[in-house]
C-alpha cells in the first residue's frame, strides 16, 4: 500500500453543517499551524481528480492550469470556481460521490485575483439536496480548513453566491473512504 504525506495549512477546522461569520473568518497569523494527513491510495482521492460532471459556472480550471493564489501562497492542487457575470447569482459545480465517501476535507478560500469590491461571497456544500456546510468570505480573508461528513452522499454540489465575480479555490480537497 502507497501512503502520500499531505501538508495542509491548518486555518480553522470548520464541523458539517455549521456556518462562518465575518468575524469567525479572521484568524490570526499566529494560529496557523503545519499538520500532516495520511491518505491512502486505496481509499482517498482528491476532488479535482474526480472533477465535476456538470457545472453552470464559465469556467471551472482544474489542478496547476487553475493558477490558484490565496494571501499569495500558490497552490498546484485544486480546482477554480470562476463566472464572468459582473451582476452577480448563483453557480454550482456537480460532483458524483456515489455514496463512497465518508469525509471532505481541504482549504476553501477566494483567489487573490478577486477584486477587493465584490462584497461578501457565500460558499454552499450541498450533498443530496441537504445543506452540509455554508461559508461566507469576503476578499482578503486567508483560506479557511473545512472538514466535511460525507457519508452516503451521492450528489455533491459546490454552490457559490455572489454579488459581482469571484474566484473561489477548492485547494487540496481529499475524498475519504
Amino acid at each position: 500500500m502507497i501512503r502520500w504525506h499531505l501538508s495542509l495549512i491548518l486555518v480553522l477546522i470548520i464541523s458539517s453543517g455549521a456556518a462562518m461569520s465575518q468575524d469567525e473568518n479572521i484568524i490570526n497569523a499566529t494560529s496557523i499551524k503545519n499538520a500532516s494527513i495520511d491518505i491512502s491510495e486505496e481509499k482517498s482521492v482528491y476532488l479535482s481528480d474526480l472533477g465535476a460532471y456538470r457545472a453552470s459556472f464559465y469556467e471551472v480550471e482544474y489542478d496547476s492550469k487553475a493558477s490558484m493564489k490565496i494571501g499569495n501562497v500558490e497552490y498546484n492542487k485544486g480546482i477554480q470556481l470562476y463566472d464572468n457575470h459582473a451582476s452577480g447569482g448563483e453557480y454550482d459545480a456537480y460532483f458524483n460521490l456515489n455514496g463512497e465517501y465518508s469525509r471532505l476535507v481541504g482549504l476553501l478560500g477566494l483567489d487573490d485575483n478577486t477584486y477587493n469590491d465584490i462584497g461578501k461571497v457565500k460558499v454552499s456544500f450541498i450533498g443530496d439536496d441537504r445543506d452540509l456546510l455554508d461559508v461566507d468570505m469576503v476578499p482578503g480573508d486567508l483560506p479557511i480548513n473545512v472538514d466535511i461528513d460525507v457519508s452516503g452522499v451521492r450528489r455533491l454540489i459546490v454552490r457559490v453566491s455572489q454579488e459581482r465575480t469571484a474566484y473561489v479555490d477548492l485547494i487540496d480537497m481529499i475524498l475519504s473512504k
